[in-house]
């Protein structure tokens, strides 16, 4: 069975105090259970995409999966494993309007 998943992902760097960058992510799964277990895959491979590196003024730069916000059942029949489907980036005080509610609300505007 083909689940979607949709995480959240924070940007941290070395030395910077200013706005914090969220990614959100959709990627698909093949599980062949239940949606527990598509759950538990889906953490796995989520938290196999963080990453880290160093940014063009020599600044560490890292990417921690914050949260596994969703993981729906697509009952699709030919994909693969990691495809994404989605991802937008956003800045802290939307990414925290996510985490804080259970509905995603009319998109707000991002600052510019």
């Amino acid at each position: 069975m083909w689940y979607s998943v949709e995480t959240l992902f924070r940007c941290d760097v070395q030395d910077e105090s200013n706005d914090v960058l969220y990614d959100k992510r959709i990627f698909l799964i093949n599980v062949e259970g239940n949606k527990s277990e598509a759950s538990k895959k889906a953490k796995k491979i989520a938290l196999s995409s963080e990453n880290a590196y160093e940014n063009f003024e020599g600044g560490d730069v890292s990417w921690h999966l914050i949260k596994v916000l969703e993981v729906q059942n697509l009952g699709e029949e030919e994909l693969y494993d990691g495809v994404e489907v989605f991802s937008r980036l956003m800045w802290e005080g939307e990414a925290q309007k996510i985490l804080n509610s259970k509905t995603v609300s009319q998109k707000k505007n991002r600052p510019k």
